[in-house]
């Protein structure tokens, strides 16, 4: 986990770095996202597999019923806002 931490620091700093509109933004962020869900999915596999043991079925139904709808929310505030895509956020900055 540290070296991802570390990956991920890096090409955040390369990104802080880089005008939006430099050649490689968009092969950095798409590195940065990938970078981010493989180290969330193995985070995930492992937490996921330690709260299991920990649970039972109820109180496993209902963090997953939370779970659920705290990402629905999110998921309609992202709408709302349009900030689906920081890239395209951050190109219209540097436009200006």
């Amino acid at each position: 986990a540290t070296k991802e931490h570390a990956e991920v620091r890096r090409l955040l700093s390369e990104l802080d770095a880089m005008p939006a509109d430099d050649e490689h933004w968009d092969q950095t962020v798409t590195a940065l996202t990938l970078a981010v869900q493989q180290h969330v999915a193995a985070e995930e596999e492992k937490l996921f597999a330690a709260v299991q043991k920990l649970l039972d079925d109820d109180q496993a139904r209902t963090l997953a019923e939370t779970f659920e709808a705290m990402e629905a929310r999110v998921e309609e505030e992202e709408e709302e806002e349009g900030k689906g895509k920081p890239e395209a956020a951050a190109r219209g900055r540097a436009a200006k």
